[in-house]
C-alpha cells in the first residue's frame, strides 16, 4: 500500500532475524519542476492542489508547501493532455522539458542564472526563463546538440560581458541573438545588429563556429 503512495518511488521490507525486527526501507520522489496548465486548472506554488514533477515525470501532488518546492522552477504547458498524481506525465514535450532541466543543472554558478520556468507555446520549442530574465530557446527533439551551443555562446558572453536578453537556439548557424545592453563584438567575424536595452527586440544573427 506505501509503494501506492504518489511521493512513493520504492519500497522494501526487509526482516532483522538478529534483532526479531522487520525493517521497511522508502525511497521517496523528489520534485524538481512544478507543472503548470491554466486549461486544466493546474497553477504552481500551491498547497493542496499544486502538482509537482519528478525527473521522470511522475506527478506529485503538493501537500504542505516548503521553501525549496518554492525555489522550484515552472514548466508551462498548455497543451498538456493530463495530469494524474502518481502516473507519470506522457506528453514528450514535457519529458523534453525535464530533460532539459536537468542538462542545465550544475552548468551554473550563482543565483542569477538559475532556470525559473520552461514555457512550450509550440510543439517543437522549449523557452527557458533564467533568473536574470535571459529567454533562451530550445528545441525539443535536439537537445544535447543546443546544449553545447549554448555552452559555446554563455563561455563567450562570460568573457564578453555580455547581458543576453534572448537566444534562439533552434536554428543550428546564424542564432538569432539579443542583448539587454550594447554587446562587445570586437573581433567576431560578423557582428550583425548590436542592441541595447532602450531599443525594440530585434533578433541579431550571430554566426557559430
Amino acid at each position: 500500500e506505501i509503494q501506492k503512495l504518489a511521493h512513493v518511488q520504492s519500497a522494501s521490507v526487509e526482516r532483522d532475524r538478529e534483532n526479531g525486527r522487520l525493517i521497511m526501507k522508502v525511497v521517496q520522489r523528489q520534485p524538481v519542476a512544478w507543472i503548470e496548465c491554466p486549461r486544466l486548472k493546474l497553477f504552481p506554488a500551491l498547497s493542496g492542489r499544486g502538482y509537482m514533477l519528478d525527473a521522470e515525470g511522475v506527478v506529485l501532488p503538493c501537500e504542505v508547501l516548503t521553501r525549496s518546492y518554492l525555489a522550484l522552477p515552472t514548466i508551462r504547458f498548455e497543451g498538456l493532455s493530463q495530469a494524474e498524481a502518481g502516473a507519470p506525465i506522457p506528453d514528450l514535450q514535457v519529458r523534453a522539458a525535464l530533460e532539459l532541466l536537468a542538462g542545465l543543472k550544475g552548468r551554473f554558478e550563482n543565483d542569477f542564472d538559475q532556470v525559473k520556468r520552461i514555457d512550450i507555446p509550440a510543439p517543437y520549442a522549449l523557452v527557458t526563463t533564467f533568473a536574470d530574465g535571459a529567454k533562451v530557446t530550445f528545441s525539443v527533439d535536439e537537445i544535447d546538440g543546443a546544449l553545447a551551443r549554448f555552452d559555446r555562446i554563455r563561455r563567450e558572453g562570460k568573457a564578453r560581458h555580455w547581458q543576453i536578453a534572448t537566444l534562439n537556439l533552434i536554428p543550428k548557424r546564424n542564432v538569432p541573438i539579443t542583448f539587454q545592453s550594447e554587446p562587445d563584438m570586437t573581433g567576431l567575424d560578423r557582428p550583425t545588429i548590436l542592441l541595447s536595452s532602450s531599443e525594440p527586440p530585434t533578433a541579431a544573427p550571430l554566426d557559430e563556429p
